[in-house]
């Protein structure tokens, strides 16, 4: 996937302001939502002292939360989404310019439907990379982020061990057997 990244860069770049909007608002998206429990933890601490306005408060910042990251969701997608098919387009106006600029035997070669039904569906997968496969990209690096931040902030001891835990299975996993 990064190497596919690597080479769709060109066309990636000139639309790098888009796609760091996009990036904020995946954050912004992700913060509101990994907010989520530690909203309930504070409704959970609330109902055991009996402090229902507290409570009442908790639910209207779960909710606030949740429907403020479900809009910053949708913006990243438009953002990062609109930006695949701008970058579908650029590359669409550079093959159709080096097909004008095709010798005839070209066409004989290739069927004119057979190369149009590749570029199609060749240009639909770039599209997919340069959406839907950024979007998937930055919000695990986010989330694995905001996580990982979470976890040690919460319970550093703890984390530290399930991390540790976690590297001693990763390569009991990837060590061959004897």
């Amino acid at each position: 996937m990064l190497l596919t990244l690597r080479c769709l860069w060109p066309w990636l770049q000139p639309h790098r302001a888009v796609l760091f909007s996009g990036s904020l608002w995946i954050l912004l998206s992700d913060l509101l939502l990994l907010s989520l429990p530690l909203l309930l933890r504070q409704a959970i601490a609330a109902i055991e002292q009996h402090d229902w306005n507290q409570v009442r408060f908790c639910a209207a910042l779960m909710v606030l939360a949740t429907l403020l990251g479900a809009l910053s969701r949708v913006q990243s997608r438009l953002h990062i989404l609109g930006c695949g098919r701008r970058v579908e387009v650029d590359l669409r106006r550079q093959l159709f310019g080096r097909l004008l600029d095709a010798p005839a035997p070209f066409f004989d070669r290739l069927g004119t439907g057979d190369l149009i039904s590749r570029l199609t569906n060749d240009l639909t997968q770039v599209r997919m990379v340069a959406g839907f496969g950024l979007v998937s990209l930055i919000n695990a690096l986010v989330v694995y982020g905001l996580t990982l931040t979470a976890m040690l902030w919460l319970a550093p001891l703890l984390s530290l061990l399930v991390l540790l835990r976690s590297e001693e299975h990763t390569s009991e996993l990837q060590s061959p057997n004897t």
